[in-house]
């Protein structure tokens, strides 16, 4: 099992896929901030391992530890999904170039593929 406190959260920067926004996580907040403004908008606050975009710029996705899966709606900073029980606690994730899957990384080595519900990719 993984100790917490064995664990090194480094922050982490990610451009959105048409350059306008950037999402950071650090120090338990995931911050996305519109390039043009410099406004920040959180999404939330959790200890956020990997970010990534979907191939839209639409949804940003996070990996947490000890294992949650959370999207959110960039434009409206709205959480469409919070997905418990990832096991092995995550280290990296990136969409599809189709926005449909999610690939995870587990610090076991393993690596696993998720199908996005349609409800949260059908509207794009």
């Amino acid at each position: 099992s993984l100790d917490a406190s064995r664990i090194i959260f480094e922050p982490q920067v990610v451009w959105s896929p048409d350059g306008s926004w950037l999402a950071t996580a650090a120090r338990e907040r995931e911050v996305v901030w519109e390039v043009a403004s410099g406004s920040g908008k959180l999404l939330g606050e959790s200890n956020a391992v990997a970010l990534a975009w979907s191939p839209d710029g639409r949804l940003l996705a996070a990996v947490e530890y000890p294992g949650t899966l959370r999207i959110w709606e960039v434009s409206t900073g709205a959480e469409l999904l919070a997905r418990f029980g990832l096991q092995a606690g995550p280290t990296q994730l990136d969409w599809s170039v189709t926005g449909d899957e999610l690939a995870f990384n587990l610090s076991d080595g393993t690596l696993l593929r998720w199908r996005i519900p349609a409800e949260l990719i059908g509207s794009r």
